[in-house]
């Protein structure tokens, strides 16, 4: 059967191809394939080159233009990465033209001066996968996932060279031995699991270990991680391997390890394990049991190891076993698992506890907190704005991505992925100043958001239920994404603690990993691109736990692709998002993307004062928007003034004429931009021009509906809905009104009046919130049908996409 699938897909592409290639006789079959596959063409049926030529001009008038563009064959990069101050390495991505589906084209070094291409290199495209940049120094090393297998991937820095590949199963893992010499490889495969060492020079095989099917499970994540030059790997059981030969060292089982929702983590005093209902600290030396101890009247949220104490978080329930709104966090002994001091919380703590000056520090929903280490006592407490509530972790729909927490000298920032950054002093926690993220009503770029788009936009399967069983009494989950914010933190902080004990660590070293310590930052210097190689892995570790509980209704989008590439598209969208919170943080910027209207932007908040800038740096072109693979990504460079992305650019003179979709338009470029030329203030030009825009449509919205004062009550989110007035529809939706409530004669819904409006962004909000693609008027007139009436591309696409017929 499946050769018979395959077979009626080359016949139809061969069929479309013709038809495309041979309107005339002059436009070839290879103009036809060109268009198809999204490599070019000659066959141009609409010319959108002078239109963002039109929006360019007026946009640079407002917004700087970059240093210097570089065009290239695609759309968008998956790789931003500086090397040096001098060199920096580019991955492209395109997107096919008519079935649409994303390719991994070519990897460059550029010179970060002048735009200059240094050398180039294909890559092979990866059906359903992605590319991870794992290491810079020795050797550029790539992971290539494509759902099945992972190649590793090494080349020569210096002119691009293939130096080796490794090939595992997927999933996998990866870990960085101390010397930084050796990498270390965990594969999965119906057999059950296997570790691997290779050499990072030569990419030999060092040693390799089976460990067997039984002791691991589907529904489990597995555990992977390395210290004391020993390797440790989990799934139902605990494995400890020499990191030197692959020698299994011990095994043990543990009934934590077995139920769904357990965590491990190592720490100084042991390993820890823990579920919702118990916590074990297992002795690393030969896998015995230190101590445990359980809970009747709570559930473990969440554990750590910070400065010699064990800090678990806890869910807190009432006399009838009901989850009540608070949680505890308990200090506990390393020694004996015993209660040192219990300090009551009211929220749900959102972020990973953070310590630094003997100042526990967290964050609620609603607040941030600072705890004195030794007995619990409040050291600061503080709330936060109601727009940054507004955009708390608990608002989210599925992907709830914990705040992050990072210290500068007197200084402790939180960052909330739909909400902003806030400054606050340390240690008193005097509040400084607070930004949100541009577009804080849409959220075009949350993890929350992007996901929960592509789960009712096209997927419509839930995943199977998992043969792993819940611990007992579980009245609510721990957050994976906690735990991966934990480990982040714990990790940066291990690290420096190695260099700052070692006595051979060189003045330089320790120069180093204290301001590491202090500021909260990524390695510097030489260790930069390790530290920023485990942040990738990390965001993929996200990425795969964010997924669990729809694994197979992914896997089953995926069977589409074939015929409908905005599906790859968007997942491999999701995966860039998912991995923008471990790169806000550069230098002295808070980095974060949105978008205005539909033209894509930056927004940058100076750590030291709180100023912004809110960047333009590439109009809007629907075609590209509506077929392109386009990727968020920025990257600051190592003299922290020069920052790098895709898109246009604002210079039209530097266009260049592209035929792609059948549509002329300008290629995208590499961008490099000089921060020092941007204009930061505390409210950026682009909020102030945005305020009197709401400003005026208030005013135009009051008059209309002054005008309509006779009409039907429900006729307001009809006119909002048309005008694009977003808060007004959210509200009356919010209220109760039903999303496709219809207007006075009933003729329409609120999705009709969008569509006629042609309010893309609305019309995108309504899909979201439920609203019937298919619904017909009196006069039998579909939703589909008004779009093509106003000949909007975007909204026939997005429609089309929703299911529409």
């Amino acid at each position: 059967m499946k050769w018979q699938y395959y077979s009626s897909r080359i016949i139809g592409i061969f069929i479309i191809t013709i038809f495309l290639g041979c309107g005339t006789v002059g436009r070839q079959f290879q103009d036809g394939l060109a268009v198809l596959t999204g490599r070019g063409g000659r066959v141009t049926h609409k010319d959108l080159f002078d239109d963002t030529v039109k929006q360019a001009d007026v946009l640079s008038k407002y917004h700087p233009k970059a240093q210097w563009a570089s065009t290239f064959n695609g759309e968008g990069a998956d790789i931003i990465h500086f090397l040096d101050e001098s060199r920096i390495l580019v991955g492209t991505v395109e997107s096919g033209a008519m079935l649409g589906v994303p390719e991994h084209t070519n990897m460059m070094l550029m010179d970060a001066k002048t735009g200059n291409v240094i050398w180039e290199t294909g890559r092979k495209n990866l059906t359903n996968g992605h590319y991870l940049l794992l290491l810079t120094e020795p050797l550029i090393i790539l992971s290539a996932r494509d759902g099945t297998k992972t190649s590793l991937l090494a080349y020569n820095p210096a002119n691009g060279d293939s130096v080796w590949n490794y090939t595992i199963d997927s999933p996998d893992q990866f870990l960085m031995s101390e010397e930084m010499d050796r990498m270390i490889l965990l594969s999965a495969h119906e057999q059950g699991r296997k570790v691997a060492s290779i050499d990072i020079l030569t990419g030999d095989l060092i040693w390799d270990r089976e460990l067997p099917a039984a002791a691991f499970s589907s529904g489990l994540p597995d555990y992977f991680d390395y210290g004391d030059n020993a390797v440790y790997v989990s799934g139902r059981t605990l494995f400890k391997i020499s990191e030197m030969d692959g020698t299994l060292l011990w095994s043990k089982s543990h009934p934590v390890l077995k139920t769904q929702e357990r965590f491990v983590s190592p720490t100084p005093e042991g390993i820890l394990i823990y579920n919702a209902n118990s916590i074990s600290l297992i002795d690393k030396s030969d896998g015995t049991v230190k101590w445990e101890t359980s809970s009747q009247k709570s559930f473990n949220v969440n554990c750590t190891v910070l400065d010699k104490k064990i800090y678990r978080v806890s869910g807190e329930k009432n006399s009838s076993g009901v989850v009540i709104n608070s949680q505890k966090i308990h200090a506990l002994s390393p020694k004996n698992g015993k209660v040192l001091w219990s300090r009551s919380i009211t929220g749900e703590i959102v972020s990973p506890l953070c310590l630094e000056q003997n100042v526990l520090t967290f964050t609620t929903n609603k607040g941030i907190y600072g705890l004195n280490s030794k007995n619990g006592k409040t050291h600061f407490h503080k709330a936060f704005s109601a727009a940054y509530t507004k955009g708390a972790p608990d608002k989210a729909t599925n992907l709830k991505r914990p705040d992050l927490i990072r210290f500068r000298p007197g200084k402790v920032f939180i960052a909330r992925e739909m909400a902003g950054i806030s400054a606050y002093a340390f240690p008193s926690g005097d509040p400084l100043w607070e930004q949100l993220v541009f577009d804080l009503n849409f959220n075009a770029y949350s993890a929350d958001g992007v996901y929960t788009f592509i789960e009712k936009t096209y997927l419509s399967k839930k995943a199977e239920t998992t043969d792993v069983p819940l611990s007992a009494d579980v009245s609510s989950r721990p957050n994976p994404f906690i735990q991966s914010a934990q480990r982040q933190y714990e990790d940066m902080k291990t690290r420096t603690g190695r260099v700052l004990e070692d006595y051979n660590s060189t003045r330089a070293d320790r120069k180093a990993a204290h301001q590491e310590r202090a500021m909260g930052a990524s390695l510097v210097a030489s260790q930069m691109a390790v530290s920023q190689a485990g942040d990738r892995m990390m965001a993929a570790g996200d990425l795969a736990v964010s997924m669990m509980n729809l694994g197979t209704a992914i896997q089953s989008a995926y069977a589409e692709i074939a015929r409908q590439g905005v599906i790859a598209r968007e997942i491999l969208f999701l995966n860039s998002v998912m991995a923008l919170p471990l790169r806000a943080f550069q230098g002295n910027y808070y980095i974060w993307p949105f978008k205005y209207r539909a033209e894509r932007g930056v927004t940058l908040v100076d750590l030291r004062n709180g100023n912004r800038c809110d960047l333009i740096y590439s109009p809007w072109v629907h075609t590209l928007d509506a077929y392109g693979a386009i990727l968020p990504l920025f990257t600051l460079g190592p003299d922290g003034k020069t920052l790098m992305t895709v898109g246009l650019g604002l210079d039209s003179n530097k266009y260049e004429k592209h035929t792609k979709w059948n549509t002329r338009l300008p290629k995208s470029s590499i961008l490099s931009y000089n921060v020092d030329g941007f204009y930061f203030d505390k409210i950026s030009k682009l909020q102030k021009l945005q305020a009197q825009e709401v400003s005026n449509a208030a005013v135009k919205l009051k008059e209309t509906l002054e005008k309509t004062k006779d009409i039907q009550e429900t006729d307001k989110i009809h006119t909002a809905a048309q005008m694009g007035n977003l808060d007004l529809v959210r509200s009356m939706l919010d209220s109760g009104v039903d999303v496709d409530v219809r207007n006075h004669d009933g003729s329409g819904t609120p999705l009709v009046f969008a569509v006629i409006g042609s309010q893309v962004e609305m019309v995108k909000f309504l899909i979201r919130r439920g609203a019937d693609v298919n619904f017909k008027s009196g006069n039998s007139a579909s939703v589909l049908g008004y779009a093509k009436i106003f000949n909007n591309e975007v909204i026939i696409e997005m429609l089309k996409n929703a299911g529409a017929k």
